[in-house]
């Protein structure tokens, strides 16, 4: 794709999944049609393995119009940030007046027995 604003149709790939976004399809039946020929496509190496990318002019007419409706959406009105989980603060470990006195008695005892 360019950089500039305006989509390249005749260079634009796309990749596999969002064509399969696009279609409603699975990505079965998306291979299926590349390998009768239906789509332009090319096979991109990558660290996981191979990657297709499909040439959105070789897509149906009302796929790249949805894809293009998108693509400018996205350009006018950028994803908005959502906003921050609010983090509440862990509540301190209170340790019962009981359970503390029994601990220290506990510990004189140990002292004294040293």
């Amino acid at each position: 794709m360019n950089n500039n604003k305006v989509l390249n149709v005749n260079d634009c790939w796309l990749e596999l999944k969002k064509v399969v976004e696009l279609k409603g399809v699975t990505q079965r039946a998306v291979r299926l049609a590349i390998q009768r020929g239906k789509y332009i496509s090319r096979a991109t190496k990558t660290v996981d393995g191979q990657r297709y990318e499909i040439l959105l002019s070789s897509l149906e007419p009302d796929i790249q119009q949805k894809f293009l409706d998108e693509y400018y959406k996205n350009m006018l009105e950028p994803e908005q940030d959502t906003p921050l989980a609010i983090i509440q603060p862990k509540q301190e470990h209170v340790i019962p007046d009981k359970a503390r006195e029994l601990a220290l008695a506990k510990y004189d005892l140990v002292q004294l027995w040293l």
